[in-house]
């Protein structure tokens, strides 16, 4: 009767055991990865902090070298696995929010200092950003650009607040310009 016991008191500990390794590994890789879509992390934020533009969110072809760089100042797409921009849908306003998702979070950091490095907040020709940060969480890089002229609710700080609050309570890194 007691190897019974002392039998099942072992595979109890060893269930518990795989259990709680099971839980700390899920937990682990949650904090370094965003599961939400891009698009859902820009829904996401402007339902918190609603911009008042008619924006359009649209996936950019990140085969389209043009197209990369003038969106995410990034001559290269080898180390992304997508990209979404958020951008007014007519005329020149500064305003433009990238969502950009890697292949391996362990390269956020890279990514991000080469975007802030390779974006022209002038893009717009006429009007220009003045307000431009990059910030990373786990597997995601965003990239924020407005015009103060827009005032505090889209300004780069509100933006950063709510996109934190967004993937979790905290972001990994933020580089301004």
């Amino acid at each position: 009767m007691k190897k019974i016991f002392a039998i099942f008191f072992a595979a109890l500990m060893v269930l518990c055991f795989a259990a709680c390794n099971k839980s700390d590994n899920n937990n682990s890789e949650g904090d370094s990865n965003i599961s939400m879509s891009l698009e859902e992390i820009i829904n996401a934020v402007y339902e918190k902090n609603p911009v008042e533009l008619r924006l359009e969110t649209t996936s950019i072809d990140i085969s389209d070298a043009d197209m990369l760089k003038a969106f995410t100042g990034l001559d290269s797409a080898d180390k992304i696995q997508e990209a979404v921009v958020s951008e007014p849908m007519m005329g020149s306003q500064a305003y433009s929010f990238v969502l950009i998702r890697l292949k391996d979070a362990a390269d956020a950091e890279d990514v991000a200092n080469a975007v802030i490095e390779g974006i022209d907040p002038r893009k717009w020709i006429c009007v220009e950003a003045d307000d431009v940060r990059v910030m990373t969480k786990g597997d995601v890089v965003a990239l924020y650009m407005v015009g103060s002229q827009f005032g505090d609710e889209i300004s780069g700080d509100t933006v950063e607040k709510v996109f934190t609050e967004v993937v979790g309570g905290s972001i990994d890194k933020v580089i301004k310009k």
